[in-house]
């Protein structure tokens, strides 16, 4: 397993108000198309429509592993105009810094899709479309919706296929890409599959729409799919074939396929 050196990262939180979304998909691109260059840096948005905010916001967080204060790759976010916090601290004190509230009902979706502008506003676009029908749906149901982005470059299929490839499929991955995620956090779970119809819709026309511009990365991250979807499919026939081998020789009577609950199946997988 490869390790890393704990260094004091340069991190922190920006809030922007959604006229800054053109700016902000702008600089999302230019900085993935960049990241080979400059692989310290690291960016993420989240569009988000919070019942405590009348309008839905963005929150990007900005991140440098080396430390520096002023790097390049970020100065296209940094000069948008939004509330910016940003300070010295380290990766541990970060991940402890991002813990969800508890009580509550979360529920995920993911895609990924090229990096086209195009199907990046749709995200956005769709986010606010669903928190109106989600208001009209059930009225007193306080959601907060986050529809987020991540860079996917190719450069992470090629850093993995160095070093003797995975099982992730991540070789579908042949040019710098988007790894689109969401979340519906509701207060309970009966709230959670009353606006499950009006949530998976949203995220399903997403992917049309990524089809029909032909954007579609055919590539699931399992951590954040949803119980609909299928993972493993994406992972290609090599990838399932060695997955199989795998558990018919160290599981031949399937106990981990079949006795334990949770997560995704290989005689489940859909093809």
């Amino acid at each position: 397993m490869r390790t890393f050196e704990q260094t004091p990262i340069w991190d922190g939180k920006c809030i922007f108000p959604k006229s800054a979304t053109d700016p902000l998909i702008s600089a999302f691109i230019n900085f993935v198309h960049g990241m080979t260059e400059n692989p310290d840096g690291h960016i993420g948005i989240l569009w988000t429509s919070s019942p405590e905010v009348k309008d839905i916001f963005a929150m990007a967080p900005l991140t440098t592993f080396d430390g520096d204060r002023n790097p390049g790759c970020l100065r296209e976010f940094m000069a948008i105009s939004g509330q910016k916090l940003m300070k010295r601290t380290t990766v541990a004190e970060e991940l402890a810094s991002f813990k969800l509230p508890a009580g509550k009902h979360d529920t995920w979706f993911t895609l990924t899709f090229k990096l086209d502008d195009r199907i990046i506003k749709k995200v956005p676009e769709t986010l606010e479309r669903l928190a109106e029908d989600l208001k009209a749906l059930v009225p007193e149901g306080e959601f907060t919706v986050v529809f987020i982005i991540q860079p996917l470059p190719a450069s992470f299929a090629k850093h993995s296929a160095a070093r003797g490839g995975n099982l992730l499929g991540l070789d579908h991955v042949q040019e710098d890409s988007v790894l689109f995620l969401s979340m519906l956090k509701s207060e309970t779970p009966e709230l959670a599959q009353r606006a499950l119809p009006l949530y998976k819709s949203a995220v399903e026309d997403i992917e049309t729409y990524s089809k029909s511009v032909d954007g579609n990365v055919d590539f699931r991250y399992l951590n954040y799919c949803h119980s609909s979807q299928d993972p493993l499919a994406t992972y290609g026939e090599e990838s399932i074939t060695k997955m199989r081998e795998a558990a018919a020789k160290y599981d031949p009577s399937g106990v981990f396929q079949t006795r334990v609950p949770g997560g995704f199946k290989l005689p489940k997988i859909k093809q």
